[in-house]
Formats: C-alpha cells, sequence, structure tokens
C-alpha cells in the first residue's frame, strides 16, 4: 500500500471486479501479523514537537517498575525522509502514539506508528473499558502500561506497511488475543471462484474498502433465468451474494446469500460465517461456505410458489400484524415506522384481498426506501428475507375482520 494509503481515513469504493481483486491483493501483501508480550511493549506518548523533534514521553516495563519517567526524541525529518507524508504526521497529532514491539521473529526494530482504531484493543487487552480508552491522554496510556506490566500476555498485532523500495512505514491497526487467526483477506477471492463455479459468471453490484472492513455485492444474472424456468413465479429474482471481512477483528468472514429483487435491492437469507480463532483450513471454509450458502437459494423461490396459493382476506389488519411479528419499530424507530406502515397501508387499502405472494413482494421491495443510511438498510435487508417465511396462513386467519350479525 501507499503510505497514504495507511492513515485511518483511507476508504475506497467501485464497481469494478478487477479493481477490487487488485486492492485485496494490496492490503493482503502489505499485511502481517506478530506475536507481541504486552510486558514487553514500550508506548512512546507524544508531548509535542521541538525544533523539528517529536517529543515523546516513554512508557516501558522498566519506567512503570522504576516509577520513573523519561523521553525521548524522533527527527520529524527522517520520518519524512523514510516516506511519513505530512498528513501522516499530522495524524500522529491526533493518535499521539507510536510503538516498539519486542516482537517474536520480528521483521524490524523501529518505531510503529498507530491507528486510533487501535485504542480499543489496547485498553481491551488492559481490562480497561469506557468511552475514556479513545481520548490519547497520557494517563491513560499510563494507564495500560501498569496493566501490562502486571498482567502480562501474549497478544496479536496486525501491522500494514507502505510499498515500494522505501517501505519504512509500518503501523498496527489491531492488537488482538493470542487466540487470534489471521484469514488471508484473499480468500475473498477464491470464494468468488467457487461461486461462479456454481451460480455462473458474477457481475459486482458494488464494493467498499477501509482498514477495518472489506465488502462486495455480487449478482449471478445467468442464473435469474433458470430460475425463472423453474419455478413461474410472476418477478424475476437474481440470486447474489455478500462477502464481508476484516482482518483488525471488525468482521468475521461472512458469506451472505441474498435474492436481488430489483438492481441493487436485496433481501438476505443468512449464510455462513467464520470467525479469526481456532484452527482455520481455506479448504474447510470453502466447503463449509458451500454446505450452508447454496442450499438458501432454493428456499426463497420454493416458499413464493407457496404464497401464491394462500390468501389474504384484510391485506391492512395483516400488514400491521406482520409489522410486530418481524419487530419494525425496533428496527427503525417508532416514527419512520408509522411512516411506513401509513405508505404502505396506502397501496393496499384499495384492495378487497391480496394474496401472501404479494404482501411479502411489498416487504423484498421495502430496501429500495433506505438507499443513504447503511445501518438501517441492512435491517430492511434482514426483514425482507424473514418475511416471506412468515405462517402466513396464521396471519390471514388471524387478522381477518369478524363481521357482527
Amino acid at each position: 500500500m501507499k503510505t497514504n494509503e495507511l492513515l485511518d481515513s483511507w476508504s475506497i469504493s467501485g464497481t469494478d471486479l478487477a479493481e477490487f481483486k487488485g486492492n485485496v491483493e494490496d492490503i493482503a501483501q502489505s499485511t502481517y501479523v506478530a506475536n507481541v508480550k504486552t510486558c514487553d511493549v514500550t508506548m512512546l506518548h507524544l508531548q509535542g514537537v521541538a525544533d523539528k523533534k517529536l517529543v515523546f514521553n516513554v512508557l516501558s516495563k522498566q519506567q512503570i517498575e522504576e516509577r520513573k519517567s523519561i523521553g525521548t526524541r524522533l527527527d520529524a525529518e527522517a520520518l519524512a525522509k523514510n516516506g511519513a507524508s505530512e498528513d501522516f504526521l499530522a495524524e500522529l497529532q491526533d493518535t499521539k502514539l507510536m510503538l516498539r514491539l519486542n516482537q517474536e521473529g520480528a521483521q524490524r526494530e523501529d518505531v510503529y506508528f498507530t491507528s486510533s482504531h487501535l485504542s480499543r484493543d489496547l485498553a481491551a487487552r488492559a481490562e480497561l473499558a469506557g468511552d475514556a480508552v479513545y481520548d490519547p491522554t497520557i494517563e491513560r496510556d499510563t494507564y495500560i502500561m501498569s496493566r501490562y506490566v502486571k498482567l502480562p500476555e501474549t497478544v496479536m498485532a496486525v501491522i500494514r506497511r507502505n510499498s515500494g523500495e522505501n517501505n519504512a512505514i509500518h503501523k498496527v491497526f489491531a492488537f488482538p488475543s493470542a487466540a487470534y487467526r489471521q484469514i488471508d483477506q484473499r480468500l475473498l477471492l477464491d470464494i468468488i471462484d467457487q461461486l461462479e463455479m456454481d451460480l455462473g459468471t458474477c457481475e459486482c453490484r458494488r464494493w467498499t474498502m477501509n482498514h477495518y472492513l472489506t465488502q462486495i455485492w455480487l449478482s449471478f444474472p445467468e442464473k435469474a433465468k433458470d430460475v425463472s424456468d423453474v419455478y413461474g413465479l410472476p418477478d424475476a429474482f437474481t440470486p447474489g451474494v455478500l462477502l464481508e471481512t476484516s482482518d483488525t477483528g471488525d468482521s468475521s468472514v461472512r458469506v451472505i446469500a441474498f435474492w436481488e429483487r430489483t438492481r441493487d435491492s436485496f433481501a438476505r437469507l443468512g449464510g455462513y460465517e467464520r470467525e479469526h480463532r481456532g484452527n482455520i483450513s481455506e479448504v474447510d471454509i470453502l466447503a463449509n461456505m458451500k454446505k450452508r450458502v447454496m442450499p438458501k437459494y432454493t428456499e426463497l423461490p420454493m416458499r413464493l410458489c407457496e404464497l401464491l396459493r394462500i390468501d389474504i382476506p384484510d391485506p391492512e389488519a395483516a400488514l400491521e400484524r406482520i409489522f410486530k411479528m418481524v419487530g419494525m419499530k425496533q428496527a427503525f424507530g417508532k416514527k419512520r415506522t408509522e411512516n411506513l406502515l401509513d405508505i404502505m397501508t396506502g397501496l393496499v387499502a384499495s384492495s378487497a384481498s391480496m394474496t401472501a405472494y404479494e404482501m411479502a413482494m411489498m416487504f423484498l421491495d421495502l430496501p429500495t426506501r433506505f438507499e443513504m443510511d447503511s445501518l438501517v438498510r441492512e435491517a430492511a435487508e434482514n426483514i425482507a428475507g424473514r418475511v416471506p417465511f412468515l405462517d402466513f396462513e396464521k396471519i390471514a386467519k388471524s387478522s381477518t375482520a369478524v363481521t357482527m350479525l
């Protein structure tokens, strides 16, 4: 990775699959994991700048045990010559922390830059919690180092380095426990190859990547015609998959099956997840992915065929019941849920009756209403995948209006 791509703010996105693969290769080649003992860590807390020197307070096992404070200076110009850009040094003014790691099989002995995201893991290894862990003060770092000395443990440091001949910039992004096992992000490329063997050539809908999460949404249009021919549904559906991973502990490897109702409107059906711990085999991951994900692609069209045969005599009452059953208020909040109910009630108000299929289709279109909010949209995608599998026969009976004679 280029030096400025190691900034915490680095984030890229696109729709080109070849570009995605190139970036996955780049981040994988730039990342390595090292064993570190917390008591052997030296924390360099930035105090300020004087005479073009970065002035640090040194926090190490020796300083903690002897209860004395010492300082050290690093030449800002020398760091710049080694590849640290102005933006990179400016970020250090915010994180205020560099590390020296006495690591097993060390690849370098120099200081390491740190991500602000690292605060979470540094504190967790010291059994420290709360919002204050993100405040880069000398008091925080002193407490963390004192805990490392008192309760040492072996941890894993997830480190990225800049590419090219001058690869002198190394930065620590995560500090997971010793139970952590690295899963190379290039596994996603192997999963894509396997899916194309099973579902045909894929199309990339979109992808996003930062230091903490890599995601890609793929669809398989070649399979859509087969679905239409086999199930004879009134509407077209395209199978797709969401792939996610993170090597900083922010996500397991996830393979989420979905059906695409319209372009970029997905109904999530669940899938396979693999945490970064235990004995990890790429062969096992691919085998489990195929075993758990592929059956998902028959469940929805089969269920929709069943829903075509179920009548809903009172769609408005059924709509309210469905909202309660899937927890719309918990997912979207009271005000947004009331607005959605008003909109969807307006769509069914003129219908004397509907099929369960027609009602399910309304929820399968739900994600299109949440283009801008990724978290709310994910909730909508999950609900869209759940609604078709509700007990619509029971919903029809419980929501049927009672006529008083």
